[in-house]
């Protein structure tokens, strides 16, 4: 690392901070579990589903958790690979310029600002 003049450090068993770096990388790639028990991207909504190899898939559901990598099993399963359980405050707090947090009128009266 020495070559990019980068500090090796180690996070001393604090996996949140890891968890806050991948947070950072992957924020576009994250998903929210919701009442009827299956993943949906943040984002759009889009319904996705634990691969059967992620360590989490024998787990309690985590839930918000960011992905690497959406594989299509059939024409309508999309899997998500490489997974991660995140906190969802993680998000609005890392990445505040691509999600939005509040109620609908909340939202809205910011967005009637910058336009």
């Amino acid at each position: 690392m020495s070559r990019v003049q980068v500090t090796v450090a180690s996070c001393s068993g604090d996996v949140d901070t890891v968890r806050r770096c991948l947070t950072i990388g992957f924020f576009a790639n994250a998903a929210r579990l919701d009442a009827s028990g299956v993943y949906r991207t943040v984002r759009d909504g889009v319904e996705l589903a634990l691969h059967p190899s992620s360590v989490l898939y024998t787990e309690t559901a985590a839930p918000c958790v960011l992905f690497g990598d959406v594989i299509q099993a059939t024409s309508r399963r999309l899997l998500m690979r490489d997974v991660s359980a995140i906190e969802a405050s993680w998000l609005y707090e890392l990445a505040p310029q691509y999600y939005e947090y509040g109620t609908e009128a909340e939202l809205a009266r910011k967005r009637s600002r910058f336009v």
